[in-house]
């Protein structure tokens, strides 16, 4: 292994472990900003927004996980059976958020 690529792996852990950091801070304002943690259940629609930012944030990160992995697959095959996870796990996040409606 050389400096360079100790660098970037480090620079990656360091990026996923920040957007970690802010999903977990974005859940934590949500669940404690009105102080509605016994009533978890009945969220009322003004955190809403919050949990919004969430899911963006969340979302976000998968498709750049996502695009790294694909960009690292030199293979034909590899990058076609990427893509057919990312069609599966986007059809699967769309499903999800229809169910919410």
């Amino acid at each position: 292994m050389t400096i360079a690529t100790l660098k970037a792996g480090l620079i990656g852990v360091l990026l996923v472990s920040g957007a970690c950091l802010a999903l977990l801070s974005i859940a934590w304002l949500a669940i404690h900003s009105l102080n509605v943690w016994p009533e978890w259940p009945t969220i009322p629609r003004a955190l809403s927004g919050y949990l919004a930012c969430w899911r963006v944030l969340l979302y976000s990160l998968i498709s750049a996980g996502w695009w790294r992995a694909f960009r690292m697959q030199r293979s034909t095959e590899g990058r076609r059976r990427l893509q057919c996870l990312a069609l599966i796990g986007f059809s699967a996040i769309v499903l999800a958020e229809l169910t919410r409606l």
